[in-house]
């Protein structure tokens, strides 16, 4: 399946856009997760159509980089704004576009040719609760929040999509990623005095973050290695298990390597890991899961069929993996000699 599209950003705040006028995604949630990976993929933080509306000029219609799907963002409906009369979807110097969280109007800028800069009216924001949605029994404006031994002024606020919002004397010097991991972290230890909820997948790729997620609730449910090549390390700091890709290729040889680190059997372990490396990041040299299902078919497994938006592995990666399992000695159809 081939999707024309295009990257906008609106002060780096970057979607994928799709004019479905031409091309109608039907299928859009799995398309988002599909282009939105920045490592595999496109890379941005989430997919808009551009469809049509009875309503307004235009419809869009955003989906968030997981799938889910998101009512409204300024930033992508500016965007939205300069491709519609960019492409004749709209003319003139006002628009309305209609999103999930009511009919938006757009001033552009100039009021003819290329535009050059988009102004939109959000509207009032949403602080009750219950339109966030949020566990709170009342409108968390400058409230403190006790986050890693500190505390901060929060406002919560919803303009289609929900944000946590802090005001700071300097956004160039603040911790913006250090301080959304700690809210995180203290959401998950919230989330871990539930009594039915027994364990966490952690697969960001980051040991620092395994850290502060195990010390924050690891005593309370069970945190599980979601990365395959970080398993060694995140069991010897104190993860339970691992939810592993690689398991549907070398099921022994991955549930050796978990027993052996839960044992403390670390050179054993350690061994394992280093023999799998190759294949483990093979597996990832495209959108999972379409490495571990070439994988599996050319050990005669399966039939390498997926289904769109996912397509068939291309010649070079695909060679990466033949390789990396006839390292392993995994001989079988649909791998050469």
């Amino acid at each position: 399946m081939r999707l024309p599209f295009t990257k906008m950003h609106g002060i780096g705040n970057d979607y994928v856009y799709v004019n479905a006028f031409d091309t109608p995604v039907p299928n859009a949630a799995d398309v988002a997760r599909l282009v939105s990976p920045r490592h595999t993929a496109i890379g941005s933080d989430g997919l808009i159509l551009i469809a049509p509306s009875d309503t307004a000029d235009v419809r869009m219609e955003m989906y968030n980089a997981d799938g889910s799907r998101g009512e409204m963002c300024g930033n992508g409906i500016r965007c939205v704004g300069k491709f519609a009369r960019d492409h004749g979807l709209a003319t003139g110097a006002q628009i309305r576009v209609e999103t999930d969280a009511g009919i938006k109007t757009l001033a552009l800028e100039p009021s003819d040719g290329p535009v050059e800069r988009v102004c939109v009216d959000m509207g009032e924001p949403a602080l009750e609760p219950e339109a966030l949605p949020m566990a709170a029994e009342r409108q968390m404006v400058d409230e403190p929040l006790a986050v890693a031994g500190g505390e901060y002024r929060v406002t919560c606020v919803s303009m289609g999509n929900p944000h946590c919002v802090l005001f700071v004397d300097d956004t160039a010097a603040a911790d913006v990623h250090g301080l959304g991991r700690q809210i995180e972290t203290a959401t998950l230890a919230r989330l871990a005095e539930i009594e039915n909820i027994v364990a966490v997948k952690e697969a960001t790729g980051s040991l620092d973050r395994v850290m502060d997620v195990i010390a924050a609730c690891g005593d309370k449910m069970a945190v599980l290695s979601g990365d395959d090549p970080l398993t060694l390390p995140m069991i010897a700091l104190g993860a339970q298990g691992l939810i592993s890709t690689s398991a549907n290729v070398v099921p022994r040889e991955i549930a050796d390597l978990t027993d052996f680190c839960l044992e403390g059997r670390w050179d054993e372990a350690r061994a394992i890991q280093y023999r799998l490396l190759p294949l483990m990041r093979a597996l990832f040299l495209e959108t999972n899961p379409i490495p571990v299902k070439a994988a599996v078919a050319m050990l005669g497994l399966c039939q390498d069929e997926l289904r769109l938006p996912l397509v068939s592995m291309t010649a070079a990666p695909r060679a990466q993996l033949a390789e990396a399992l006839r390292a392993l000695g995994l001989q079988a159809a649909g791998v050469g000699a």
